[in-house]
């Protein structure tokens, strides 16, 4: 079998140019003018991590304020390592809680998931080469220079500008959604082909992407959100099996969906960043409200002869709708990307509910559970990490930030992952001590040919991460590292090759016992759990949102939990960052279906918050039009069974059922009939009641489409 680098995009090829570019000039610069100084060490191995680990995207600004913050943070982690060094328990412990917290803040993507790795680095190799606080200042003069040294080569040498990619894909969804509108209009046929292609380059832009939200922007935030809402809005469009064509003669319909394409029109150019371009929700929610008013008046006018053609009407209207409030959100949330103020809508008594606005502290606290599989990754890396400080120090190992670097590299998400790697990684490192000991052998008095071989090889471990095989990977690494350390301390020492294998052999060891003993199954285990919570929480949330529609302030249930419901979906999520995390083309492809599965799981959490919004803007439905209570009920319970289905079969209990949907409007007719829609607030309830039923139906769609792969996943 032919093996070839897997590098989409050459990421991987630019950050191995930047590292060994970095990397040289670091530790020629150190052994100038820090000779025999722990600062040299530090000096190589921090612009490694920089450069290396920490590829940090977006604008010349962000990128830049992104390694000085990570610069201020790695001397705060130097002081504390160095002040922690020399007494074994001040350094099993404090190495629990630094790497133990470093692991957990990737919660908070971006910047801070791209400067946790090169912080664990830096700190790792203080506390292990520092014997005493006398160290701290070399130490801080070797991590300043590879700061100053990191900063104008990704500054300027093949810089990233991930987010880029996602804003294009999201101008391609926003237009797409334009398009597909203007052919309803026109009555041409749906374009199902490039609903699809722009929802698979919003997955792929986003879901392969190292870019995330980088937590304290709120713009990044909402480019997130936006990736999101758009996901579901595709998804809702291609799922719709019938959308009705022509679209619906209600007054005023046409102009709404023309201010509808009007404003994703102006949503995309705004995201795409051309001139004279100020995206505004103002008219299309202006034009929301005014067709609610106008489908109310429709209902007051209707006639017993009228009655059903005027029902079907407003029905038939809801898709237009439904889009019309997703886009207002939509402009929501690309003014918040573009640093733009927030609008105010007037929208009389009609609420706009606004897409969510987490903040970097809620992510924090959504995921501080042993449900989440990023604070029992963080426990674990702590006490692995831990227990490897104690054993360095109680052996008195040399190079004993080594074998703290093996644990890094070999603990894995479950116990026969981390075997697996260890082998691998105690195969590779040996391997690669081995052809560093015979280039030592026969080359020991050519300093330039060491240094060559040293410079290659720097190369080649960056640009092998996630594209070779570990082993090859880790092999290479280890070479690197034996030439580093003869090159930092001339001559070259053969025993630095045999203490490169026994630690990193000590390190695989810590790694598998740690494995072994927290979460052997592993720290996934738990993640579909997260998913089945996520379904029953949003289920509650539409149950309970319609219970106050139904009764009003009168409904004794529990009021819905709109925000512990996000916080679920937000965990659920985690199953696709972990997934796509392993590189293995299989889980990747479990993580594509999770997150169609999620995509569908989007429209119960969506319609569920937006009943909870409105549910209490009019008179309650068994007050205003006591018949129309029962129907609603009956597509709650529909809704709600079949998530309940696609619960069942995630957790291997199915029972075959028959989906079972009745249209609104013949249900309905009898106790609209009975109503008296001349009162305007009994004409608006039975609207929002009609309306309601648009939104449950097209959460009973997502149910259908989540059975197949929640199947898969199974």
């Amino acid at each position: 079998m032919r093996w070839a680098i897997n590098d989409p995009g050459h990421v991987a090829l630019r950050r191995a140019v930047r590292t060994t570019l970095g990397t040289a000039i670091a530790v020629a610069v150190a052994l100038r003018i820090m000779p025999n100084s722990p600062g040299v060490v530090l000096a190589a191995f921090g612009v490694f991590a920089l450069l290396g680990f920490a590829d940090f995207g977006g604008t010349l600004g962000r990128r830049f304020a992104a390694l000085v913050s990570t610069g201020v943070a790695g001397v705060v982690l130097i002081a504390i390592g160095a002040l922690a060094a020399g007494v074994i328990w001040r350094e099993v412990v404090v190495t629990f809680l630094v790497t133990g917290t470093l692991a957990y803040i990737v919660v908070l993507r971006g910047a801070f998931a791209n400067a946790a790795p090169a912080l664990t680095v830096v700190f790792v190799v203080t506390v292990m080469v520092a014997t005493s606080t006398e160290q701290l200042l070399p130490l801080l003069q070797g991590y300043a220079l590879a700061v100053v040294i990191a900063i104008p080569i990704t500054l300027f040498v093949f810089p990233r500008r991930t987010p880029a990619h996602v804003r294009a894909a999201c101008v391609l969804a926003l237009r797409t959604l334009a398009e597909h509108e203007r052919n309803r209009l026109a009555g041409h046929p749906r374009d199902v082909l490039a609903l699809e292609g722009a929802l698979q380059a919003l997955r792929s832009s986003y879901l392969g992407n190292p870019f995330r939200s980088t937590g304290f922007r709120r713009s990044d935030r909402a480019l997130m959100s936006l990736v999101g809402q758009l996901q579901a809005l595709l998804t809702a469009t291609r799922r719709t099996a019938e959308v009705p064509t022509p679209v619906s003669d209600l007054p005023g319909n046409t102009y709404y969906i023309e201010t509808t394409i009007e404003c994703l029109d102006s949503l995309a150019d705004a995201l795409q960043g051309l001139p004279a371009t100020s995206p505004t929700g103002r008219p299309l929610a202006h034009a929301w409200a005014s067709e609610w008013d106008v489908a109310v008046r429709c209902l007051q006018n209707s006639t017993p002869d009228t009655l059903e053609d005027d029902l079907r009407r407003i029905a038939h209207a809801f898709p237009d709708r439904a889009l019309g409030i997703s886009t207002v959100r939509l402009s929501i949330l690309v003014r918040r990307v573009l640093h733009l103020p927030a609008e105010e809508f007037d929208t009389g008594s009609h609420t706009v509910p606004e897409p969510p606005d987490y903040v970097p502290w809620m992510a924090l606290r959504t995921q501080f559970t042993l449900k989440s599989p990023w604070l029992r990754s963080a426990l674990r890396t702590g006490v692995a990490l831990a227990v490897a400080a104690g054993v360095v120090e109680t052996l008195g190992l040399a190079h004993g930030f080594w074998v703290l670097l093996g644990v890094i590299a070999t603990l894995r998400q479950d116990s026969l992952g981390t075997l697996r790697t260890a082998l691998l990684a105690v195969g590779g490192t040996f391997a690669g001590a081995l052809v560093g000991a015979g280039i030592l052998l026969t080359f020991s008095g050519d300093e330039p040919v060491i240094v060559v071989a040293f410079l290659v090889t720097a190369f080649l471990s960056v640009l092998f991460q996630g594209t070779a095989p570990f082993a090859l990977a880790q092999g290479v690494f280890s070479l690197y590292v034996v030439l580093v350390f003869s090159i930092v301390a001339w001559p070259p020492d053969l025993s630095t090759a045999t203490d490169r294998v026994l630690d990193i052999a000590i390190g695989a060891g810590i790694s598998l016992v740690t494995a072994f003993l927290l979460w052997p199954r592993g720290v996934v285990a738990g993640l579909k759990a997260n998913v089945l919570e996520a379904i029953d929480l949003a289920r509650l949330v539409l149950e309970e949102a319609f219970g106050e529609f139904f009764h009003g302030a009168q409904y004794d249930g529990h009021p819905p939990d709109v925000k512990q419901m996000q916080a679920a979906m937000a965990r659920s999520k985690e199953v696709v960052e972990v997934e796509l995390g392993s590189h293995d083309p299989r889980q990747i492809e479990r993580a594509v279906l999770w997150e169609q599965l999620i995509d569908d799981l989007r429209a119960l959490a969506v319609t569920g918050s937006l009943v909870s919004a409105w549910a209490g803007d009019g008179r309650a439905l068994e007050k205003a039009a006591p018949a129309m209570v029962r129907p609603i009920r009956e597509d709650v319970a529909a809704v709600s069974r079949e998530w309940t289905q696609v619960r069942a079969i995630l957790t291997g209990d199915e029972i075959p059922t028959d989906p079972v949907f009745d249209p609104i409007v013949p249900r309905t007719m009898d106790a609209v009939g009975a109503a008296d829609l001349n009162d305007p607030e009994v004409a608006d309830r039975a609207l929002a009641a009609i309306w309601a039923h648009g939104w449950l139906s097209l959460t009973y769609g997502a149910a259908l489409a989540a059975r197949q792969p929640a199947k898969s996943l199974a």
